[in-house]
């Protein structure tokens, strides 16, 4: 017990010799504040604690969590992660890095400090990424990062790529996206258009009867309904954001408004995004517009924009989404599964990667590329929206049990219905393919129980009796081949037969009295 005692302390002694390279805290720090767009200061930079207002929140970053021995490290390390990213992502950093220092007898700042880059990626693999969850190890990675710009320990800026490529454990953060969780049901988009709808009738006829709470309510719910924006992006908009265009007749006024893009990849210039509101759903718009531009500083939060249309901040405005969707579709719902939702209408109406980007306001086109991948929760969703369509109802089918009975096969199409005559042998009734025989350049049934598009019949004995009838097929070729197993027609056979034989398991599996 001694030893380690005087173990510990030998290689903090260590660590803080490295740490006195480090230059003094710089008297103030600058950093941004997105929501604002202002420039701010944290003062006194050798107390223990700092305040932060940004994005419409007043928080702190407490280093009292961190040992008295590294916190002007970690200190050093806040400043250079606050000047180059988010503030609240440095939030999230100095949270996730605690459990770094919670392990009893260990030094970590002193094991980051004291190897070469090589050990340093052995201990990356065998010690930190085990037993670290995937938040705490992208913060240690920021302050490796760090490390190597301040040239600490036996790192250096050169270093920086090679450390940059120190694996994560793997994550899929658009999981729910793939399970469907994130996006609304029918019933759900159903009750949203009708609040809208409703909503902007009363306005219509009756604009004293709807209250200023309601009102606010239904344009932010719009908004994040019909193009995805987000609640900083919401409640960004200015009252200078915001045009409109009287109507003639009986058309309602054309309203526009313009949003700046958010969570972009780099710094720069953050581009405007101009949105045109659905004449439908005018009205209310109209209203609170010039409610606001007639009392300009009622219902405006503290930490609100004064000028601001909806006079609320992020944080207030994606908790009133949450409130409203669960007040009038009964399930609380969050901005972000209203963003997905939207996205994923889109795609499915048809968008491409660019205009999916666009409108999304993503940097990059491949962001989207999740909503594009076939999955049965997807084409779950497409055949709710072609719903008229008997093909598409029964791909929606197959997409979750990669099966197709019967009575729907005869109802498609004869193009999506698979049929030919294999080596001289008369074979339908098979399965279906939802790209069609007249689209595809590979052999009918030889290639269909392989195939991604294939949708095979839910009956056993139809697929057996394909496999007694191409059997002799594969004999004939292989007494020709005379045993050269390498023929690609008898390999082609022989993969044939084995995915035959694995959809009857998998049928028999899937019924077990078949």
């Amino acid at each position: 017990m001694k030893k380690n005692h005087v173990q510990s302390n030998q290689v903090s002694a260590e660590a803080l010799m490295e740490m006195q390279a480090l230059p003094q805290l710089p008297s103030i720090i600058r950093y941004l504040d997105d929501f604002a767009d202002e420039w701010r200061v944290i003062r006194n930079t050798d107390a223990d604690e700092w305040e932060i207002h940004a994005d419409g929140i007043e928080a702190s970053f407490d280093f009292c969590d961190f040992p008295q021995r590294y916190r002007p490290l970690v200190k050093h390390w806040a400043t250079w992660v606050i000047t180059h990213l988010a503030t609240a992502t440095t939030r999230i950093y100095m949270h996730s890095l605690k459990p770094l220092f919670d392990q009893e007898n260990s030094d970590p700042l002193y094991e980051l400090l004291s190897r070469n880059p090589m050990e340093l990626r052995d201990y990356w693999l065998g010690t930190l990424r085990t037993g670290y969850s995937y938040f705490t190890l992208r913060a240690v990675k920021s302050l490796l990062a760090f490390l190597c710009e301040m040239s600490l320990g036996h790192l250096a800026p050169g270093y920086a790529d090679f450390v940059g490529a120190f694996g994560l454990p793997q994550r899929d953060k658009y999981a729910a996206v793939r399970t469907g969780d994130v996006f609304l049901g029918a019933d759900e988009e159903t009750a949203i258009v009708d609040f809208l709808d409703e909503t902007n009738a009363l306005v219509r006829t009756s604009p004293t009867q709807v209250d200023e709470q309601t009102l606010r309510s239904a344009c932010i719910l719009c908004i994040s309904y019909q193009y995805a924006m987000r609640p900083l992006q919401i409640a960004k908009v200015r009252l200078s954001d915001v045009r409109v265009y009287p109507g003639a007749g009986e058309d309602g006024p054309a309203i526009h408004l313009t949003f700046l893009r958010a969570k972009q990849r780099s710094n720069g210039k953050r581009l405007p995004m101009l949105r045109k509101i659905k004449r439908e759903w005018a009205f209310i718009f109209d209203e609170l517009y010039q409610r606001r531009m007639a009392n300009s500083h009622d219902q405006i939060e503290a930490l609100a924009l004064p000028d601001s249309l909806f006079g609320l901040t992020p944080q207030s405005v994606g908790n009133l989404i949450i409130k409203i969707t669960e007040s009038i579709a009964g399930l609380p719902r969050p901005a972000n599964h209203l963003r997905h939702s939207a996205a994923q209408r889109l795609v499915d109406a048809g968008a491409s990667q660019v205009e999916l980007a666009e409108f999304m306001g993503h940097s990059y086109a491949d962001t989207g590329l999740v909503y594009f991948d076939a999955s049965p929760a997807q084409a779950d969703r497409v055949n709710k929206a072609l719903a008229l369509s008997p093909i598409y109802t029964n791909v929606a089918d197959v997409a979750r049990t990669r099966t197709i009975d019967k009575d729907k096969l005869l109802h498609l199409s004869p193009d999506h219905q698979i049929g030919a005559v294999p080596h001289g042998i008369p074979i339908a009734g098979i399965g279906a393919c939802n790209l069609g025989q007249s689209l595809c350049s590979k052999n009918p049934v030889l290639s269909c129980y392989s195939c991604r598009r294939f949708m095979a019949v839910a009956d056993t004995a139809i697929h057996r009796e394909v496999l007694d009838s191409l059997r002799p097929v594969v004999r004939f070729f292989y007494d020709e081949s005379r045993g050269e197993i390498a023929s690609p027609a008898y390999m082609q056979l022989r993969r044939t037969l084995e995915s035959i034989q694995a959809v009857i398991a998998d049928l028999e599996e899937s019924d077990p009295h078949e």
